[in-house]
This record gives C-alpha cells, structure tokens and sequence, in this order.
C-alpha cells in the first residue's frame, strides 16, 4: 500500500543497539520506502539525527511537556509532533501561527 506513509521509531537504545552509523541507517531506510523518522523527543540533540533530517521529515514523539510542544514547534526540521495530548498541541500551534 505506497499510499500509507511509514516511519521508522528511533529511541537511544535502537542507535546504541544497531552496527549501522546514522548515516548508514538512513540508506537502508531509503531502500525500504520509510518516509519519515520518528526520534523520541530525548534524542533531537543527537548529532546524527540532526543530518538525517536533511534526508526524512522529523515525527518526534512522545511529547507532553507543554514548554517543549511550544519549543517544537520553533524548528522547522520538525514535520510532527505526536503527544497524549492533541488539543493542548493544538491550542499551542494555533498560538504560536504554525501549520505543523
């Protein structure tokens, strides 16, 4: 079903557990269609999910920290967020103007 979009969920331990650098990572990922990474929200100071943002959309999950939805929403590699809390997320976007 190529209409149904597919990510790949990254927390530290799938990194830490994995043979493959990001970088590696990331063509592999593109061989099997993925068409977004999901980092848990921890992890977006990891150095190598910031370049392979370039390559996939960023879904960050799971996020419930209002000040860090609000923070989330201020970086434009973010493409989704996923949270518990969809219409606190929703009143946070709609203040901040985003489209996300």
């Amino acid at each position: 079903m190529p209409q149904v979009s597919t990510g790949f969920l990254v927390k530290p331990e799938t990194i830490q557990a994995s043979t493959l650098s990001w970088e590696g990572m990331g063509d592999r990922l593109q061989i099997l269609g993925v068409n977004f990474i999901a980092p848990q929200w921890q992890m977006l100071e990891t150095e190598g999910l910031a370049r392979i943002s370039d390559h996939f959309p960023l879904w960050v999950w799971t996020v419930n920290q209002p000040d860090v939805i609000e923070q989330l929403f201020t970086h434009p590699e973010i493409a989704a967020i996923v949270t518990d809390y969809p219409d606190l997320a929703l009143k946070l976007r709609s203040r901040e103007g985003s489209t996300r």
